[in-house]
């Protein structure tokens, strides 16, 4: 017999209006977290299987909020639209890839007498490897799609549903996901939650000593630059100096960090043979604060040893042209130190925004918005991902932290905020996964190089046997390889090819490979297509590949080297600094930069470098493939005799 809400649809609609009054009336009583937090754990429950067989159906189809694109193999979930009711669950499908789905379901699992009120979830499942083998599955909602109430249809369409997922930020040069206004949240990831402990423990150890500095600075009476640097703790070239004064200032140290440090110089070889590094500022907008001279440093090759043996500067005046090089050599003493220090400050900035921030950060954000949009059912996934996680949370802090109008390489440095968004651009326009391979070794000394080079090898290898082992699921989910290649070509940044000029002593890693590159809205893009086939062959097969090995190493070992060794040259800010507000070499007793930007300074680097959670080896959240670590751990002897521990590579980027 049909119950009392069945039989008189009034005493229905009045039952329900007084169950929802009496619902608002009890939450509008808790505590604005708690209501969030109980929203969030409805959307976010785990379903239960249904009690009976289905009778109905709904249907649809999933699209990119940003592009006419289908959402591929992803998973939709039917539910009653009833807070915190233990039978709600409807039933389930995955979108095909078109994009379409069916699911069918039993409208009596909503409730006895309750026709439901249908709401369609989108689901986003992430498996994750576990270190003795296995994995487990972590399961978030992405999207909510709100369908009308009482639904008695046997057939529903909800119709072409637009999911915000992974969206492209509009306008953008550089592929940036979009946040904020009309996205289910502001960003489609955070950090881990011993991540995020971590690095408040990190920062809890100097937030202090800077607070305090920027108190007195605030007040007029900021400390020297000798009172800052006392605060925190030694970095490589105090403690150099304790043991023997002038070491880290010596032209040995000097080639050390060109070779080794967190910005490894890429050498052209000049007409008589000498290799050089050059810092041009040609083409970015500058302030008129700061010192910044063009920089050339020039070596030779002496036997296994690099020697410095000048430094040319071409000092610029606000509104002028650059005038003409003068030269400096260690035959000048205090003056030659000078102008190493000249030197040091070209390359720490090149090495904060080209390679830091541009190769690593930025380079490696676009292939993780393409992957996470597309990559569900492929083997890819389980490969990449881990690798891609929590990128883009630690990219947008950087964003106003770092990058914005008040960021510290604004304020710091000669660039302009117009300044550093041209070399950013100019940067990420050179990177490409075609072709690339890590530089060769200039001397004995540079490990950089040949840990790379080994890294490199190690990845490779990996990589081969991922894909023997995964063929036949790679080649059954490569419409996603397809999509993903397709993401990564369209939002990349306009190809910028390198500058000319005397040749490269090694140009595998500019990799300015054309056969592979597309022009989309007339433009030529950086990033080379994998593939637009709809099968893989062999060709595509080794261009993905190709691209998973280089996603993998500038991931780990390239973003850990540029980040990790930031304290061991700029935990100095007298050594090392992003940029110089007096010219030091007509000035010698200036201090170059300000106590707002020195404490800044040491604060940035003490928490970029200490904060170490995401390690390959310690596999903290139990989700890169034991495949790698044990072959990684394999190797371990060889890197340990380059003098490189494999336990310091990161295994994404979230610093």
């Amino acid at each position: 017999m049909p119950s009392l809400p069945q039989r008189f649809p009034l005493v229905r609609s009045f039952a329900r209006e007084a169950l929802t009054t009496l619902s608002i009336k009890l939450l509008s009583m808790l505590p604005l977290e708690s209501l969030d937090r109980l929203r969030r754990e409805a959307a976010s429950r785990a379903p239960e299987a249904p009690r009976r067989e289905p009778t109905h159906r709904v249907r649809g189809r999933l699209l990119f909020l940003d592009a006419e694109r289908p959402l591929q193999h992803m998973e939709v979930e039917l539910w009653e639209r009833d807070l915190g009711a233990p039978d709600d669950f409807l039933g389930r499908g995955t979108t095909d890839s078109d994009g379409c789905f069916t699911i069918a379901y039993d409208p009596s699992d909503a409730g006895p007498g309750d026709v439901p009120d249908l709401d369609l979830r989108v689901v986003e499942l992430t498996r994750c490897a576990q270190p003795g083998g296995g994995s487990t599955t972590e399961r978030r909602v992405v999207h909510v799609v709100h369908g009308p109430d009482d639904v008695s249809a046997l057939d529903y369409d909800f119709g072409t549903c637009r999911v915000p997922y992974w969206s492209y930020r509009q306008g953008s040069p550089v592929a940036r996901v979009a946040t904020g206004e009309g996205l289910a949240d502001a960003l489609p990831q955070d950090f881990s939650a011993a991540r995020k402990s971590q690095g408040y423990s990190v920062v809890s150890e100097v937030s202090a000593i800077r607070l305090q500095h920027l108190q007195r600075v605030s007040l007029g009476r900021p400390p020297s630059l000798s009172e800052v640097q006392r605060d925190y703790p030694l970095n490589r070239t105090l403690e150099a100096e304790r043991e023997a004064p002038g070491r880290s200032r010596s032209d040995a140290w000097f080639v050390d960090r060109m070779l080794n440090g967190f910005n490894p110089a890429l050498f052209r070889v000049a007409p008589d043979g000498s290799l050089y590094v050059e810092y041009s500022y040609e083409g970015y907008e500058l302030d008129d604060r700061h010192f910044a001279p063009d920089v050339r440093a020039y070596f030779e090759r002496r036997g296994d040893e690099l020697v410095p043996t000048k430094i040319t500067l071409r000092r610029r005046r606000p509104g002028a042209p650059p005038g003409d090089p003068v030269e400096y050599t260690p035959a000048d003493g205090a003056t030659w130190e000078r102008a190493t220090r000249v030197v040091r400050v070209s390359y720490a900035l090149w090495g904060e925004v080209e390679a830091h921030l541009a190769r690593a950060h930025l380079n490696v954000e676009q292939y993780a918005i393409a992957a996470f949009r597309n990559l569900r059912r492929s083997p890819i996934a389980r490969l990449l991902l881990p690798h891609l996680r929590e990128t883009v949370v630690i990219n947008h802090r950087a964003a106003t932290s770092l990058l914005g109008p008040e960021g510290f390489v604004v304020v710091a440095s000669a660039l302009t905020q117009q300044g550093v968004e041209q070399m950013l651009l100019a940067s990420v326009g050179a990177c490409d996964w075609a072709g690339w391979s890590p530089r060769a070794p200039v001397t004995g000394a540079h490990t950089f190089a040949k840990a790379g080079r080994l890294y490199w090898q190690v990845v490779g290898e990996w990589v081969a046997r991922f894909f023997t082992e995964n063929a036949a699921d790679i080649a059954a989910s490569w419409s996603e390889v397809v999509a993903m290649s397709r993401d990564l070509v369209e939002h990349s940044a306009p190809h910028v090819a390198p500058r000319g000029g005397d040749p490269w002593l090694d140009a595998s890693e500019l990799n300015d490979h054309d056969e592979l590159r597309r022009e989309v809205g007339g433009v030529r893009r950086a990033v080379s297509e994998v593939t637009a086939s709809a099968s893989p062959d062999a060709e595509g097969l080794g261009r993905l590949q190709q691209l998973c090995r280089y996603v993998i190493f500038h991931a780990t070992f390239f973003h850990a080297w540029a980040n990790d060794e930031q304290h061991a040259d700029g935990g100095e800010a007298a050594y090392l600094s992003l940029g110089l507000d007096a010219d030091v070499l007509d000035d010698p007793g200036a201090d170059g930069l300000s106590a707002f930007e020195a404490t800044t300074q040491l604060f940035f680097t003490w928490y970029l470098t200490r904060t170490r959670y995401g390690l390959v080896t310690r596999n903290e959240e139990g989700d890169i493939e034991p495949g790698l670590i044990a072959q990684l751990k394999a190797r371990r002897g060889e890197f340990a005799a380059l003098g490189y521990d494999i336990d310091a590579i990161r295994s994404r980027i979230n610093v």
